[in-house]
């Protein structure tokens, strides 16, 4: 910071470029099953070893507070509780996928139609034997 006149005069800081090597973050997502286990891991430490296995394990002391929240709401089912996905139903789909069919025919029919014309056309400007 310069001062010219009692006025203070702030320097941009210098750009710097990111690093290539380096890839953009992405945010971890847990399933119930592993924040449960990491609940479970965190409560059986003492209290001077929670903030060690947070930092190795590059947790937060808010996400254990709001799975704790969730658990004891019970938002987090336990593994044996989870019900199998359903299993998709191929008739729902039936009528979008004939619409798709129609419109792949008649796309067809085009194609075809226009490689018939540009044979035709070609025919009409053939020469009988080689002209060079």
């Amino acid at each position: 910071m310069t001062y010219s006149n009692g006025i203070a005069h702030v320097e941009p800081a210098p750009s710097v470029a990111p690093d290539p090597e380096m890839k953009p973050g992405r945010r971890r997502k847990f399933t119930d099953k592993a924040k449960l286990r990491i609940l479970d891991k965190v409560d059986a430490l003492q209290k001077g070893e929670v903030a060690a296995y947070l930092r190795r394990e590059g947790l937060y002391s808010t996400m254990l507070g709001r799975w704790r929240d969730d658990r004891a709401a019970g938002r987090l089912a336990s593994p044996q509780a989870q019900t199998p996905t359903a299993e998709p139903r191929p008739d729902r789909d039936l009528p979008s996928l004939r619409r798709k069919v129609l419109q792949l025919e008649r796309l067809l029919k085009q194609a075809e139609t226009i490689v018939e014309a540009q044979k035709k056309l070609l025919s009409l400007f053939e020469f009988p034997g080689d002209v060079v």
